[in-house]
């Protein structure tokens, strides 16, 4: 059994698979699940640059490669987790250009919407649709009002009103 020492608090937990990711500082770390032994440690990636990972988000969507939004501080990257025992390569690998982007304001969440596009709740009271490859683009905001700036959030389903994925409902 291998051990492995984690040197920073862990600050995000996310499944994809059978891979459960780590946030620890700027760091993700994934361990296999798979096997029916103890967890093993299976990659580590520096993903965020000034800022701890904060929110970890996996796609909700089939396939032996999973992507997963990283975000802590004005900080957003998108890597790819290769799910299953199978296939080689590195288990986790950077999408949508490689590095992390730096927003014009603090992710507190992150959801995945219909497209591949994220969802993002944004401090100062902002929430927006945001293509994430290429260089990213904002697609869509709107504001939640009020004096004080957004601290917390928490976005739910996958539909953008408005949008052609979303029924009306």
């Amino acid at each position: 059994m291998e051990s492995v020492a984690l040197v920073a608090p862990v600050t995000a937990l996310e499944f994809a698979g059978d891979v459960l990711l780590a946030g620890t500082g700027p760091e993700v770390v994934a361990f296999r699940l798979s096997g029916g032994g103890p967890a093993t440690a299976a990659g580590r990636r520096s993903v965020l640059r000034e800022a701890s990972v904060q929110g970890l988000r996996a796609e909700p969507a089939p396939g032996p490669a999973a992507r997963v939004a990283v975000f802590g501080g004005r900080w957003l990257a998108v890597l790819a987790v290769r799910r299953g025992g199978a296939g080689a390569g590195p288990l986790l690998a950077a999408c949508g250009g490689g590095a992390a982007r730096e927003l014009r304001a603090r992710v507190w969440e992150a959801r995945w919407a219909a497209g591949g596009r994220l969802a993002l709740a944004l401090g100062g009271g902002t929430v927006a649709l945001y293509e994430w490859w290429g260089g990213g683009r904002w697609l869509r905001q709107a504001s939640c009002g009020g004096a004080g700036a957004l601290r917390c959030a928490v976005l739910a389903g996958s539909a953008v009103p408005g949008s052609p994925a979303h029924s009306g409902g």
